[in-house]
């Protein structure tokens, strides 16, 4: 176990706490984040609450905003749904599969109106946890299933205020 002391959260309001208190030290230890959100386990009982589905886009739906220092939301993607292609600016994003698939295309941060380079596709199933930043590069989130959704906790540090999309043809 890389952090002790650092017991398995039991339950979603306990994962809050744990991060509220990992946010609140002066320099955030973003393994111990990873390792926080990756030793939860997902009980749909917990968040369903937060879970909005439309047919025709994704929804997100605040469950923390972590006292200003990060924010905590519920994406839900309906079956074969996706986000376009985008960045974090001045964020650290990490995201937590709590039902179904997702598959995450990370590309290089694009610097010209050109083609973009892909750079990885994972597929991650539940209770798995995928991180990306824009030192990373920018990523596209989509649902590959065609029958079930997707929900995943998604924590940005500091809270996600905007983006940028990309095309990923002409950058």
């Amino acid at each position: 176990m890389p952090y002790p002391g650092c017991i398995k959260s039991t339950s979603l309001h306990d994962l809050q706490w744990k991060l509220r208190d990992a946010f609140e030290k002066e320099k955030v230890d973003m393994e111990f984040v990873k390792a926080l959100l990756g030793r939860y386990k997902s009980k749909q009982e917990e968040w369903e609450k937060y879970v909005t589905m439309h047919p025709d886009y994704y929804t997100r739906n605040l469950v923390d905003a972590g006292n200003g220092a990060y924010n905590l939301t519920v994406l839900c993607l309906g079956a074969g749904q996706g986000i376009a292609i985008h960045n974090h600016p001045l964020s650290n994003s990490f995201v937590k599969i709590l039902s179904g698939v997702l598959v995450e295309t990370q590309f290089e941060y694009p610097v010209s109106e050109t083609t973009l380079k892909q750079t990885s596709l994972k597929e991650y199933g539940t209770d798995a946890v995928t991180f990306i930043n824009d030192h990373i590069g920018v990523h596209r989130l989509e649902n590959p299933s065609q029958t079930d959704p997707c929900i995943s906790l998604n924590l940005n540090y500091p809270p996600f205020l905007l983006c940028s999309t990309f095309d990923e043809v002409t950058g």
